[in-house]
């Protein structure tokens, strides 16, 4: 394959990812796609800079360099895209034998509505693990997703939610994963699980960085080959 067909290739995985994802910023491309290339940072940024110039993609400064979707900017858009570190970070380190089944944006499962929903298949067994995301932005001393999640345990061990085509493949109820952006809601919320966890569920409370340095560390150590998530059918290339 020439230079000119991978970097179409290349492209076409990035706009399917923007498709799937919604959301994504530069360092998050880079890591999926061009991870397999010197310098693919810098080429990352040539790449979305020609989409962009093209009318491809939309993009707009955030926190921490420029974020691209293939629609203009949403009211959810700093929402989403924390959760596609939390999805990167799925990806990445998923063993070799699992494959993200679903990653779900906003479950609903009538008592509570999940920021994210993961389901992670095992190949050789067929079997499933089950996530709950939860992002905690606020500054408030409210957390009230730990209630709201032990109400939901015990409403399926009285037999409700069995239309929930997880629940009848789960061997224990999900991990909540708690993701915040300062240690001192973490304590907050850890003592909240203290207090509310009456069904001793099984949280995990990470700090948003902690996360990203999670999938940096985990790209650093890749041998030079790409990671691609293709979502899209196939399609003529010539378009792009």
């Amino acid at each position: 394959m020439n230079r000119r067909i991978r970097g179409k290739t290349r492209d076409y995985d990035v706009l399917c990812s923007l498709e799937e994802w919604g959301v994504m910023d530069t360092q998050q491309i880079a890591m999926m796609h061009f991870n397999d290339i010197e310098s693919g940072l810098r080429k990352c940024q040539e790449r979305l800079y020609k989409l962009h110039e093209k009318g491809k993609v939309f993009r707009w400064r955030g926190d921490d360099g420029y974020c691209y979707s293939l629609e203009s900017r949403s009211k959810m858009w700093q929402h989403t895209l924390m959760l596609n570190w939390v999805r990167a970070y799925f990806e990445l380190l998923k063993k070799p034998w699992e494959k993200i089944h679903c990653f779900e944006y906003e479950k609903d499962h009538t008592i509570l509505r999940a920021d994210a929903f993961v389901a992670i298949k095992n190949t050789v067994t067929g079997s499933f693990k089950f996530y709950f995301i939860e992002l905690d932005r606020t500054h408030t001393n409210s957390f009230d997703k730990v209630r709201k999640y032990n109400n939901l345990f015990t409403e399926i061990n009285k037999g409700k939610h069995q239309e929930a085509w997880w629940v009848k493949l789960s061997e224990k109820f999900p991990q909540v994963l708690v993701i915040t952006t300062t240690k001192k809601r973490e304590n907050k919320i850890l003592r909240i699980l203290r207090e509310d966890n009456s069904n001793d569920l099984d949280f995990k409370v990470n700090l948003l960085s902690e996360i990203r340095e999670s999938v940096r560390k985990h790209v650093c150590t890749l041998p030079k080959k790409n990671i691609t998530v293709k979502i899209c059918p196939p399609q003529d290339l010539a378009e792009f």
